[in-house]
């Protein structure tokens, strides 16, 4: 299993992705957010399967962007699971 670390452009959310490959492509396997080394989402057994290593992460980065601007739009949420 592979595993991709990023953080936001503010620095203040980093992202994890775990990905596997199989024969027929790339699946994502889990994805956390985290908010200053707290724990804010994480999701196991993503459905999907990528025919490139890149397009899974773009794909997964992008996932997570979207989920913090959502949390940003709404402050009521404070933890997303």
């Amino acid at each position: 299993m592979s595993k991709y670390q990023t953080e936001d452009s503010s620095g203040n959310f980093s992202y994890e992705l775990k990905y596997t490959q199989h024969a027929d492509g790339w699946q994502l396997n889990s994805v956390s957010i985290s908010e200053r080394n707290r724990e804010i989402f994480s999701k196991k057994n993503l459905a999907g399967v990528y025919r490139a290593e890149a397009v899974l992460l773009a794909q997964g980065v992008n996932m997570c962007e979207a989920l913090i601007a959502c949390r940003s739009a709404h402050p009521s949420l404070n933890r997303m699971n």
